[in-house]
């Protein structure tokens, strides 16, 4: 009887497995690998239609969409914060408007780049934009430009237009944008339907304040000037390169005695490489009781501890206020009384009796490209008896050459050379018997102590010449950088009519850009985003290869010209 139930049963169970499989929306398996993004294929109204009177968009997709990833990119503007709700079927989504619409007003709807296939993870190669309007007429300023960064397509372009806006009090921190484009892959980015009129634009790295700038947080690009949108033609004159503002002061984290009379002292960020000067640190226990500091050294490696050698020993399990004055970070920002002090517990150590050793070398071991005139520079992990200690410097014949000799610190010491001959291999050397720690009266563990190193020969460099084409309004000098990942760049003041001329350089490939130095500092200006400073006009040429003993000619940098075209 029982088995006689369950042959009725098993065809009724089978039935309603596959009718419950089937009604289930999911992408297929199987198959070639998904690398194909997803892009609108249809669209509900069409784009462009005018006197628009429903209450819901409706796009469809190629293929299944990952839905949060449809909600982080979707964007309307003017923008409609929670003015409207998402409704899913299949391929399609309705976006469905709970508020009503602007009478003669053109909306735009926008889907970003970080909309992603369900399948595979493919995300969208370029924005999408459906204009439509709720009047006789749409919208047809537009505004194109590019973003110069690593991965563009992830930097959101915010449009803000200031009529009947005091440009001064528009801060992207709290205002949302009007307007917002994403970059393809190449950069390249554009604003479609915009109304008439003249728009501040930023460009935005996000990083979860979406829609705002977190200045502090996100890297940013400003532009020099604000754009004007007019109708039925497109400004291309337009573009960013992004940076990250460092406005915080370093912040003194901890503090901890590795030795008893040494402090490590460690920072939230990379410190600039300054000479630390005893009195900047104070050390005082809970009675108030000082020990002077002997001296101090920002470790080369990181940037971000300050190695401190006391006077006498701390005493163990005694609490110690440790206040750092006037250093600095890389980007300049001055340590404040907010975050200059730390208290620590000091802990039973034993006294270092290690030799002292070179923390840092300029010119490193075996450097090659040292160029003259140039100074040397070595810093120490403990400080030294300066009085002892003679330095040495010869050429690979033997021959010595005059060096004179500075002490910024008890750790650090400059040297610099009556003369150097190119390509030729030098060795500076001081006895290390002689030069003994202060702190554990040890010498080097070398009894000479050297380091190796070759000046560039500058023959083997090549020569780059050519022009800067710009606007006549344009108001400052011109400087031209030869941009290699691997070093610095090298830069150069233009001539007045344009013209310039780069010796010494390297052979290999460069990018060759410009910038308009309009405050005169010799230095590229980003701006701010607010208060609101202008960043400087740039241009970002081709790339060229220097070969070496070779004078490369012809180099144009041409500057966008600001004109709208019809």
């Amino acid at each position: 009887m029982k088995r006689h139930l369950l042959y009725k049963i098993f065809p009724v169970l089978a039935a309603f497995l596959l009718l419950w499989s089937c009604a289930v929306q999911r992408p297929p398996s199987g198959g070639p690998p998904d690398t194909e993004p997803p892009f609108i294929e249809e669209t509900e109204p069409p784009s462009e239609t005018l006197n628009f009177t429903g209450d819901e968009v409706t796009l469809t997709f190629n293929e299944y969409v990952d839905r949060n990833s449809f909600t982080q990119a979707l964007r309307i503007s003017p923008f409609m914060q929670g003015g409207f709700e998402l409704d899913w079927s299949g391929k399609s989504v309705t976006i469905r408007f709970t508020k009503p619409l602007k009478k003669n007003q053109t909306y735009v709807v926008t889907v970003g780049t970080e909309c992603r296939d369900r399948r595979a993870g493919n995300a969208m190669d370029g924005s999408y934009s459906l204009a439509f309007s709720t009047g006789d007429r749409i919208d047809a300023g537009a505004i194109a430009g590019k973003v110069f960064a690593d991965n563009p397509s992830q930097v959101s372009i915010f449009a803000y237009k200031l009529d009947n806006l005091d440009p001064d009090t528009l801060n992207p921190g709290i205002m949302l944008p009007d307007y917002l484009a994403q970059p393809a892959a190449d950069g390249a980015f554009r604003f479609h339907h915009l109304a008439e009129g003249i728009y501040r634009l930023f460009a935005v790295r996000e990083s979860g304040s979406k829609n705002y700038i977190r200045t502090q947080e996100e890297e940013t690009g400003v532009l020099p000037y604000d754009v004007p949108a007019l109708p039925d033609s497109i400004a291309e004159f337009v573009q960013f390169k992004l940076v990250k503002h460092d406005t915080a002061a370093p912040v003194l984290q901890s503090v901890e005695n590795t030795w008893d009379r040494v402090l490590v002292c460690k920072w939230n960020e990379p410190l600039q490489d300054t000479v630390v000067a005893p009195d900047w640190i104070q050390v005082r226990d809970t009675t108030g009781k000082s020990i002077p500091v002997t001296s101090a050294i920002i470790e080369p490696t990181g940037y971000r501890t300050i190695r401190v050698t006391l006077a006498r020993k701390v005493r163990p399990a005694m609490k110690y206020d440790v206040t750092v004055r006037n250093v600095t970070d890389a980007a300049g920002n001055v340590v404040t009384k907010a975050g200059n002090t730390v208290r620590f517990t000091a802990v039973q150590a034993p006294a270092d009796s290690l030799p002292p050793r070179i923390l840092a070398s300029t010119p490193a071991r075996g450097s090659s490209t040292f160029r003259f005139p140039g100074i040397l520079r070595l810093r120490f992990s403990d400080p030294l008896d300066t009085t002892s200690l003679p330095f040495y410097l010869r050429d690979s014949t033997g021959a010595e050459v005059p060096v004179s000799v500075r002490w910024q610190s008890l750790q650090d010491v400059l040297l610099q050379p009556a003369a150097l001959l190119p390509a030729m291999r030098y060795n500076v050397c001081f006895d290390g018997v002689s030069a003994r720690s202060l702190l554990s009266q040890a010498g080097f563990k070398d009894s000479t102590v050297c380091i190796s190193f070759t000046t560039h020969d500058p023959s083997e460099d090549g020569a780059v010449q050519g022009r800067v084409a710009r606007d006549t309004s344009s108001r400052g000098p011109i400087y031209i950088q030869l941009i290699r990942e691997d070093r610095k760049p090298l830069q150069a003041k233009a001539n007045v009519d344009g013209g310039f001329s780069i010796e010494g350089v390297p052979a290999g490939m460069y990018r060759v850009d410009a910038f308009e130095d309009r405050n005169g500092n010799g230095r590229f200006d980003y701006g701010f985003p607010f208060p609101f400073q202008p960043s400087e006009p740039f241009a970002v040429g081709d790339s060229i290869r220097v070969r070496s003993r070779w004078t490369t000619k012809g180099v144009l940098v041409r500057f966008a010209t600001r004109t709208s075209r019809h």
